[in-house]
């Protein structure tokens, strides 16, 4: 089989599983590339190696009109609506930690000079503490 033929064939099988599926989105959606490649009798490489993800990524997308990889793949759209609400308020977090740590930058930054300003050196700063009896 030839490389033209090879390409020309994958991508019918694809645009016939499209219109196979296409009265259920949700599952041509979920679906991950290597069942799309086993459902059109191909094998991963083949599959891979004339970019047939690609064209079946934009025929989805065509016929859909959503993107593929919008969802987590595989889990249900409650859980994946979940798990994008989880990565949500991680993200949040994740903005105030760096909020938090840029402000105590600027307070040790201040601490330091004022150090200077009274004569100590910054150094003696990180330095531990003498045993101090109470």
């Amino acid at each position: 089989m030839g490389r033209k033929r090879a390409d020309e064939q994958g991508r019918r099988a694809i645009d016939k599983l499209i219109e196979e599926m296409a009265d259920n989105v949700d599952d041509l959606i979920n679906m991950n590339m290597r069942q799309v490649a086993r459902a059109i009798s191909l094998g991963p490489t083949t599959f891979y190696k004339y970019k047939l993800d690609e064209y079946f990524k934009a025929q989805v997308t065509q016929v859909t009109g959503r993107t593929i990889g919008d969802h987590v793949q595989g889990l249900p759209p409650s859980r994946a609506r979940a798990l994008q609400e989880r990565l949500e308020k991680k993200d949040e977090t994740i903005r105030q930690l760096q909020a938090t740590i840029s402000h105590l930058q600027a307070k040790l930054v201040l601490i330091e000079k004022n150090a200077v300003y009274f004569q100590i050196d910054p150094n003696d700063l990180y330095r531990p503490l003498k045993n101090i009896r109470y």
